[in-house]
């Protein structure tokens, strides 16, 4: 396990450090001006910087600690690395995550592997993209629900729990999906502490949201939301945007496991027979009996269908194709 994760640490690293660009989206230097915003180690905050805060609708924590390591927009370099250092962190997480739910440490080992090598994570560590601090959220989480199959169980760390969610909202708008999760955890942890429990998770994000609203107006990704709901008439939704989005995922899909627009018709129908078993295996785990995670891929895939937002659809999709 540590010769599997350290020969994929050299590995990435090496691929991120000379990719030779700050990335290939507007998001890595939305980023990097953030982190510079954020920065302590600047005596000044340019007017540019403020502009910037008042249109932008990434959550803070990933450009905060890119800010708190000193990667601002003059040192893109470092920035690449802890990106990078912070997806390895996630593989390992993963690993101790599959290892423990299948108890099979060489499965663990090639599904690990699996992920880090896929044509979409090879180029999500040349990008400054917040998905590697998301994940390791992610996988934290997961590790702390309960293992036990024959039951949903309870939260053994809950307080934890709800403090990584909260991190986790911190860093994307789409960590919404942990909520039901969550709540459901809560529900079983016995008398009124699921309520601390969910102050904990809610705090942080709602500390930042009183903040941003006062001090940057602008619209949030809630908001994009609901304007992608009531744009259109249910009947018009139903028939026509539900069959785009679902094309637009299947693209994402696509593009995350086989990479390239351009592809022979033998790697998409294999793509596909992968999703269907991995659509097979999550209705599985949903019915027999209800797994957290399974909650949590439902609910994410869920929210893809009706947030519209097809020019992104691998990288909403990404966090949940491990599991």
């Amino acid at each position: 396990m540590t010769v599997l994760i350290g020969s994929l640490a050299i590995f990435l690293v090496e691929l991120a450090w000379h990719q030779g660009t700050d990335g290939f989206l507007s998001d890595d230097a939305v980023y990097l001006m953030m982190a510079d915003y954020f920065s302590p180690y600047l005596d000044e905050r340019l007017p540019h910087l403020e502009f910037l805060m008042r249109q932008s609708l990434f959550p803070p924590l990933y450009p905060l600690v890119l800010a708190m390591a000193g990667a601002g927009s003059e040192h893109s370099g470092l920035a690449h690395l802890l990106t990078t250092l912070l997806f390895v962190a996630a593989l390992l997480v993963f690993l101790l995550w599959v290892r423990r739910e299948s108890s099979s440490t060489p499965l663990a080992a090639v599904l690990t592997l699996i992920f880090a090598l896929l044509p979409f994570s090879l180029v999500h560590v040349t990008e400054i993209w917040s998905e590697s601090l998301y994940l390791l959220l992610l996988f934290a989480f997961l590790n702390l629900l309960p293992k036990d199959r024959g039951s949903t169980g309870t939260l053994s760390l809950p307080l934890a729990a709800s403090f990584v969610v909260g991190l986790a909202l911190l860093t994307r708008g789409a960590a919404v999906a942990l909520l039901p999760v969550l709540l459901q955890q809560l529900w079983q942890t016995p008398g009124g502490e699921r309520w601390r429990h969910l102050a904990v998770v809610l705090v942080l994000p709602l500390a930042w949201w009183l903040v941003e609203r006062s001090l940057y107006p602008s619209v949030g990704y809630l908001g994009l939301l609901g304007d992608s709901l009531t744009a259109h008439d249910p009947v018009r939704f139903v028939t026509s945007i539900l069959p785009e989005q679902a094309a637009s995922l299947w693209h994402g899909w696509n593009t995350i496991v086989a990479g390239g627009s351009s592809r022979p018709a033998w790697v998409t129908w294999l793509a596909g027979m992968v999703l269907a078993a991995g659509l097979f295996g999550l209705l599985r785990r949903l019915f027999r009996p209800m797994r957290p995670d399974a909650l949590f891929v439902a609910g994410h895939l869920v929210m893809l269908l009706l947030w519209s937002a097809p020019g992104h659809a691998a990288r909403l999709l990404y966090p949940v194709v491990p599991l």
